[in-house]
């Protein structure tokens, strides 16, 4: 996961700004993500961007998890 994030920050991974010298665009907690954008449009392009890279990073192989807890 950590290879994956770091490419994706290699990206205009938009995010929001904090303050004058600091973003935030993701959260990770043990196995979960978190995504942060200032808009609607910013997070269906960072989601997108982070799902084409995970897809080449697994081969094109990524399931989804609908388990609830």
């Amino acid at each position: 996961m950590n290879e994956i994030t770091a490419k994706w920050n290699q990206n205009d991974t938009k995010g929001t700004t904090l303050s004058t010298s600091a973003k935030i665009n993701t959260l990770h907690f043990a196995e979960d993500q978190v995504i942060i954008a200032d808009s609607d449009d910013n997070l269906q392009t960072v989601v997108f961007t982070l799902q084409n890279i995970a897809k080449k990073f697994w081969n094109g192989n990524i399931t989804r998890n609908d388990k609830t807890k």
